[in-house]
């Protein structure tokens, strides 16, 4: 059987974005191929749908696979990956983050870059919005499959079907950092005033950590390294769901709350035009106050007359990555 091998970043931690959307692809694409899914921390094996072996990351064993398992097909979405001496390397762009104003990425890296680009057999990433970006940077037009969500992802899948919390709140899932743009909703006090605003993420780096300290001192709810079956649960009860980022490569956050038919907003940005095809997301500015009719909007609970579009599922993602992969 043809092997694959998908690189990625850390799963110690419940994965999110990129990672999440690698999980789930390697475990898909394993009913087809052998997949290796390799991060900094672990080193596994799937077949079949299945993980079959895990092991802690060692480059020894990463050279290992690399000489002796016949690599054909190789995804990455890290650059020290990518610069190994893989075969068919297919390199995934999930944003233009080192080229936008929240960078500190050095030149080094943004050369590194555009050397992989420049060598990848076929270059993919999540979004029109991002391809537009990596067209004009690169002079390279890559395919967009944009991201999707597990089938089980449904109220069914809530196993204590009673709230978590008991006061009534909205939610913010994402990781803590600049251009998640938190401390936009310290502008939105007034406004969300009878709410607590619950925040599922983690600090990513210092900056993180001192956005956190800064909300601390308000009405937050903060929630790091949640199962998903307590994530859905608390997406499922809020009173809507709020996404204020300044800059997404994607935003699955987003995805997960339209499934649950929750309405959302979202601010309005660039880089997360592409949710406009759902009725329920409602495009606002964060970064100054929102109007009391934004908030009657996303309160009102008669949604079920409101035709949502389909969100693919990761296993309909692999098999467009399939397709990709025989072209």
């Amino acid at each position: 059987m043809k092997k694959i091998l998908v690189t990625s970043y850390s799963f110690k931690l419940n994965p999110g974005g990129a990672s999440k959307r690698n999980f789930y692809i390697s475990k898909y694409l394993s009913k087809y191929y052998d997949v290796y899914l390799v991060d900094w921390n672990n080193i596994s094996l799937f077949k079949n749908l299945k993980k079959v072996s895990n092991s802690k990351f060692s480059w020894t064993k990463f050279f290992k696979i690399i000489l002796f398992e016949k690599i054909h097909v190789t995804f990455s979405d890290t650059i020290k990956f990518a610069l190994l001496p893989l075969p068919n390397l297919y390199y995934t762009i999930h944003d233009m983050r080192e080229w936008s104003k929240f960078a500190r990425e050095n030149f080094l890296k943004k050369f590194l870059l555009k050397y992989i680009v420049s060598k990848c057999n076929k270059l993919i990433t999540v979004s029109f919005f991002q391809k537009k970006k990596i067209k004009k940077i690169f002079k390279k037009s890559p395919y967009v499959i944009e991201n999707g969500l597990s089938e089980d992802w449904s109220i069914k899948r809530i196993k204590n079907k009673k709230k978590i919390i008991k006061n009534k709140y909205i939610i913010y899932v994402s990781n803590f950092s600049k251009n998640k743009n938190h401390l936009s909703l310290e502008k939105q006090s007034e406004i969300f005033k009878g709410y607590k605003i619950v925040l599922v993420g983690r600090a990513l780096n210092k900056n993180g950590e001192k956005i956190i300290n800064n909300l601390k001192k308000n009405n937050y709810i903060f929630m790091n390294n949640i199962k998903e079956s307590k994530l859905v649960n608390l997406i499922y009860y809020s009173e809507f769901v709020i996404f204020p980022s300044s800059y997404e490569g994607f935003g699955i956050p987003v995805l997960e709350a339209i499934k649950l038919k929750k309405k959302v907003l979202v601010n309005n940005v660039p880089s997360l035009s592409h949710f406009k095809k759902f009725e329920v997301v409602k495009y606002v500015n964060f970064n100054s106050q929102l109007k009391k009719s934004n908030i009657s909007w996303a309160i009102n609970k008669n949604i079920k007359k409101i035709p949502l579009k389909s969100v693919d599922s990761w296993r309909q993602i692999s098999e467009q990555i399939k397709k990709l992969i025989h072209v």
